[in-house]
């Protein structure tokens, strides 16, 4: 076949979303009007309409209601390189027809301002690297006063600045730190607060300021519970897990944070309208690729149906993604209602959805970008981006409404208006079915004190809304009123959501005796939201063991037990005792990964070398599955630590020995890794044995990861010796675990020089490791045989490619064997493969030179999330890749192998970012022109062939 067969036949495939031919979006911007027609809702009962526009507005990223109904726009007109040109709009609406035509600039002169919130008879607005509180103190809409609030956010990239400024229920101010970080702290203070890699919030009764779990990009959502997720511009809605605190009591707990709530590739997936238009990301268009502004709909004008259901913009595919939640236990569960429809998409290519509010009135408002580009130069090669005007479109800007057809057409005037309410008045907009009502009447109460809302609240708590005696819990506490009465009263209310907020009421004020008795009720109670909460509540207390034993031995799901491992670290040697006394019944992966976490936990406390431990690693009596579970756990952790220990007795070793022959799945993997901390020449021969013999492929590469990491140059020599017979699998997990330990990285360089291990086998992450080494000899030889492995002149080499490759033949076949060889690792097309990497199902609709591009100069636009990173613990060993999952305590490294590696950060020496992928470089020295083309004819159309190997 032809390549320019394969082009006649699929001729829509050709061009779309290339930089070098000409652009199928039109130039010209559409009117109001006119994009409104290129609007396709998928539920005809829903309808939008516009309530804003230029020239009022220009370049909108967010936009926040004041008490009096007054709607304040942030713009970030010189986006994404001109400082300078921010401002912030008041807009109103005085014939009330739903139409903002009344505009004031309430302030200008910011760089990106990035986000707008009421606060204090004034506006909060965050422009990097302040949020400035601003106030009109005569009221003709300008602002009069202008002082840094808080101060310290690092200013970086326009689209990772400081952003999402809301109310939360537990009347703390909440933010997301745009991946930017910064050490912030009020204006004036001296105390500075480290929002690396977290994001923040600051109470503005207290002024404190705190890191809070989450690294959040643009958008920053919450629940009607309080629950809070983040997002990123490839991760729909990740649900915080465990907050600071919880990690914090437990130093060992090595797990993440964060839940991310789709559970399949197929929730990824965008179903735009767009037919073709100009772009420069690589990032396969038909998956999530550029999400921003994660809001909960927390209003009523969409119907009951939309209620609690989650929005993200797609800006650089013009559309609205729409994801309905379900609880599952304690974590929610995201799901595409509609197949093959997203919730608004636009078939005009200047929409670009940012943003998002809930309203005053309850409906739900788009905030609409709108302009030629939203991408970012930084991402952009030169080549690709010289000529472009960034800033073209800059003047224009909408707001748009949804709400059900049968609402009423236009947003009515603000009755009452919160900001003459009184408390009573206030108190009763807690249960009203608009989410931004109760949170404003919650807000004004906190910010004016009034302790005469006391009488109100109680009776709120009578409410036939479960919401309304949510938020008057809340603000009792705000107000200094709340009692172990009103707690008890929540936690016996018949909402499991208003039990949840008594328990978290309950660990943010202490436990009584009386409320400890209620948590280590609910820490048994069938649903597993409150039993989730309740014994994270419970946590750190003697007198929760008993519970914490009987939830273990009744619940195995993973969150109750990630629950217990947060809250036992201060008792966790008789915990973890206790448990193994008990009967095992039936053992899953799960219990003996909790059993492997627990003894990570007891390494970690003040005295961890008990005499019940040393017995278990004697071997006087018969092991089982947990106990070897426990002792991997906790002997991994103590030589991390750099903790003396003692070491597994011949008898055990004899019973690990027995245990490694087993063929159950997970059972002789986990004898062989416990074979490692003796150093028995039993236990090395055995390891040796399995390593170079054994039939049992997951066990031959945990000894052969095992042996690796023990710095015994005999063994590692004796390693390398065998790799030509060792299976693909076993010698990639070789390779990759080389840089664990001198010796083996001394025997891979070795075996490279002597060439029974090709430079084509070495992971890029593993290569650029060994040429940044620490050993000065080791780097020097690393240089020598792999500094120049790759030919520097990358885009040379994607010339040659491009000028041949017309000419050869495509072979679908052949094209899915090189894929399913040399990419399956990090990346799938349609569902078949590697999750590394960005999936490839569409990306078969790029042009010749994107796509060899990717594929030859992977460095050449690196995101963030392919960034290589190079990891070396205190103990000496080194991991490189990508980084899968991170908490205040712990990150997960994941290889380019698929292996991945949970460390605890008080445990890393070293970790050192890369501006490079984790894509190897090169390809041109094991795919040649004809595998190319092949390659790419298979990537057009993936569908047409999928190998056994793939499958």
């Amino acid at each position: 076949m032809d390549r320019r067969a394969v082009f006649t036949t699929y001729p829509t495939l050709v061009a779309i979303f290339a930089f070098s031919c000409q652009p199928l979006q039109e130039v010209d911007p559409r009117s109001p009007e006119a994009e409104s027609d290129s609007f396709r809702l998928a539920d005809p009962d829903l309808r939008i309409s516009l309530v804003a526009s230029e020239p009022n507005i220009l370049s909108p990223v967010d936009i926040s209601w004041g008490p009096d109904g007054e709607l304040y726009v942030a713009e970030m007109t010189g986006y994404p390189v001109t400082p300078g040109k921010g401002a912030v709009k008041q807009l109103t609406d005085p014939d009330g027809d739903g139409f903002y035509d009344q505009m004031t600039v309430f302030a200008d002169g910011f760089d990106f301002p990035s986000s707008v919130m009421y606060f204090r008879e004034g506006l909060l607005i965050a422009d990097a690297p302040n949020i400035f509180h601003l106030r009109d103190e005569d009221g003709d809409g300008v602002a009069d006063t202008k002082e840094v609030y808080l101060t310290g956010f690092n200013k970086s990239n326009e689209q990772y600045l400081v952003n999402s400024l809301h109310w939360g229920l537990d009347n703390w101010i909440y933010g997301a730190s745009g991946r930017s970080g910064g050490a912030v702290k009020f204006a004036g203070g001296e105390a500075e607060t480290s929002v690396d890699n977290r994001d923040f919030r600051f109470h503005p009764i207290k002024e404190e300021v705190e890191a809070v779990t989450g690294r959040s990009q643009f958008g920053l959502a919450r629940d009607d519970w309080g629950h809070r997720f983040t997002t990123l511009n490839h991760r729909f809605a990740r649900q915080v897990m465990l907050e600071e605190q919880h990690l914090a009591r437990n130093p060992s707990l090595s797990t993440s944070a964060v839940f991310d709530t789709y559970q399949s590739e197929h929730d990824r997936k965008v179903f735009g309208l767009l037919k073709g238009t100009l772009r420069f990301n690589r990032d396969p268009v038909g998956y999530f690729t550029s999400l921003s502004g994660l809001t909960v709909n927390r209003g009523h004008l969409m119907g009951p149906d939309y209620h609690g259901d989650f929005f993200a913009g797609e800006s650089v595919q013009a559309a609205v993604i729409h994801r309905r939640m379900e609880t599952n236990g304690p974590v929610f569960q995201a799901h595409n209602t509609v197949q093959g429809a997203e919730f608004l998409a636009s078939t005009d290519g200047w929409f670009h959805p940012v943003n998002f509010s809930n309203g005053p009135d309850g409906a739900f408002y788009v905030v609409d970008f709108y302009r030629r580009f939203v991408e970012h130069p930084e991402w952009v090669h030169n080549r690709n981006g010289e000529g472009v005007d960034w800033n073209e479109g800059e003047k224009h800007g909408r707001i748009w409404r949804v709400a059900h057809k049968d609402a009423a057409r236009e947003p009515q005037r603000m009755q009452p208006d919160l900001s003459r309410a009184s408390a009573d008045e206030l108190v009763s907009q807690l249960g009203d079915p608009a989410g931004w009502r109760r949170d404003m009447a919650q807000q004004l109460l906190i910010e004016q004190q009034d302790k005469s809302a006391l009488a109100p609240l109680e009776e709120m708590l009578g409410h036939h809304s479960a919401v309304g005696r949510g938020h008057a819990l809340w603000t009792l506490h705000g107000l200094g009123l709340l009692t172990e009465g009103h707690i008890q009263t929540a936690l016996e209310d018949p909402e499991a959501m208003i039990k949840v907020q008594g328990i978290q009421l309950v660990e943010d004020l202490g436990k009584s005796e009386a409320l400890m008795e209620q948590m280590k009720s609910l820490a048994m109670d069938e649903n597993g939201m409150i039993r989730y909460h309740a014994l994270l509540a419970a946590g750190s207390s003697q007198d929760a063991q008993e519970v914490f034993l009987r939830s273990a031995a009744t619940y195995s799901d993973q969150w109750t037990r990630v629950a217990m491992l947060s809250g036992s670290a201060p008792w966790a040697s008789t915990f973890a005792r206790q448990l193994l006394q008990t009967p095992a019944g039936e053992i899953g992966s799960r219990d003996l990964a909790f059993f492997r976490r627990i003894g990570e936990s007891v390494a970690s406390t003040a005295d961890p070398k008990a005499a019940w431990i040393n017995s278990l690693l004697s071997g006087s009596t018969p092991v089982g599955l947990r106990a070897i579970s426990f002792l991997n756990g906790y002997l991994g952790a103590m030589r991390d630590l750099g903790a003396e220990h003692q070491a597994p007795g011949t008898p055990l070793v004899s019973q690990l020995l027995d245990f490694a022959q087993d063929q159950s799945a997970g059972t002789s993997e986990m004898a062989v890794e416990l074979l490692q901390y003796s150093d028995s020449k039993a236990a090395r021969e055995g390891l040796m044995a399995i390593a170079t013999g054994s039939s049992n492929s997951e066990a031959r590469m945990t000894a052969v990861t095992a042996l690796s990491g023990l710095d015994e140059p005999m063994h590692a020599q004796a390693l390398f010796e065998n790799v030509s017979s060792m299976d693909p699998i076993v010698r990639k997990a070789l390779i990759a675990g080389s840089l664990r330990s001198g010796a083996a990285t001394g025997a891979l360089l070795s075996s490279i020089r002597d060439e029974s291990i090709s430079l084509t086998e070495i992971p890029e992450e593993v290569r650029r490791a060994l040429l940044a080494h620490e050993d000065f000899e080791t780097k020097e030889l690393a240089n020598d045989l792999l500094g120049a492995a790759v030919d520097s002149d990358r885009q040379a080499i994607i010339d040659r490619y491009l000028a041949v490759l017309d000419e050869q033949t495509v072979d679908l076949a052949h094209g899915a064997k090189v894929f399913s060889t040399n990419c399956t690792t990090c990346h799938a097309v349609n569902g078949i493969g590697g999750l590394l990497g960005p999936d490839l199902t569409n990306i078969g609709s790029r042009s010749d030179d994107v796509l060899l591009t990717s594929i030859l100069d992977p460095g050449r636009m690196v995101s963030y999330e392919l960034k290589l990173r190079i990891i070396t613990t205190k103990s000496g060993q080194v991991y490189a890749g990508t980084v899968s999952a991170e908490s205040a305590t712990s990150l997960t490294v994941r290889s380019a192998d698929g292996s991945e590696k949970t460390l605890l950060k008080s445990n890393i020496e070293q970790d050192t970012w890369t501006e490079q992928s984790i894509m190897p470089e090169g390809y041109e020295r094991i795919i040649n022109e004809q595998d190319m083309a092949s390659l790419i004819g298979f990537l057009r159309e993936p569908s047409a062939v999928i190998p056994e190997s793939l499958r």
